[in-house]
């Protein structure tokens, strides 16, 4: 759910040491950060460059129902009908199609 591979972010120090990790969630921190700084309305830039390149198998793929679980739990927080919607649809496809 995030529009970015999370290994290709940078965050100013400034605002990492004021938005840090929530250990609470072990798959999905990164994706509470990034909720978090869009909620107080930072502004993202994207830049069209390759930064990273990666293999999928990570623990957010092995567990994907945990990740579900992880990531609604943090979207309430910030858009509760959003993050229900999401995450119905989400469990349903998991549930069908596995994934």
């Amino acid at each position: 759910n995030i529009p970015f591979c999370h290994q290709s972010l940078f965050v100013r120090t400034s605002l990492q040491k004021n938005n840090l990790f929530d250990l609470q969630f072990k798959i999905s921190a990164d994706y509470d950060q990034f909720m978090r700084l869009k909620y107080q309305d930072v502004q993202i830039l994207h830049l069209p460059l390759v930064i990273s390149i990666y293999l999928d198998g990570g623990i957010s793929s092995v567990s994907r129902e945990k990740l579900i679980k992880e990531q609604y739990r943090i979207t309430k927080k910030y858009f509760i009908l959003f993050a229900t919607f999401v995450y119905t649809i989400r469990i349903l496809k998991f549930k069908i199609l596995g994934r």
